[in-house]
């Protein structure tokens, strides 16, 4: 797990919380990986994952104002050629944080599909 890539995620008070915590027992390092995976992976496929049809020089001028992940994961991700899937985000997201199964993060990630059965 990359701490550093968590840490620079969070908001200052919430980094300094953490720092003070007198040890690594009182912090669920994996829970707080989570929910920043979590929050990435929504940021990155908001408009159902539109910006993968960006040329790279639009979508990086904008990224500037963003967090350092939504970035950093961008810069790993395909631009200009089609929308960016759950699968392919959330690959991204948990090589950047190194974080092991992406497949938990893209079933949380991947848009719920309602399930319409006909009754005889």
């Amino acid at each position: 797990m990359n701490r550093d890539a968590i840490l620079a995620e969070l908001q200052p008070a919430t980094r300094a919380w953490l720092a003070a915590a007198p040890r690594d027992e009182y912090v669920d390092w994996s829970a707080v990986a989570r929910s920043v995976a979590i929050s990435l992976g929504r940021r990155l496929l908001h408009g159902d994952g539109e910006a993968g049809y960006a040329n790279a020089a639009t979508l990086r001028d904008s990224l500037r104002t963003l967090s350092p992940g939504v970035a950093a994961v961008v810069a790993q991700l395909p631009l200009g050629q089609r929308r960016w899937s759950a699968q392919l985000v959330a690959r991204a997201v948990c090589a950047h944080l190194d974080l092991p199964n992406a497949e938990a993060l893209r079933l949380v990630l991947a848009p719920r599909r309602l399930l319409v059965t006909q009754n005889e």
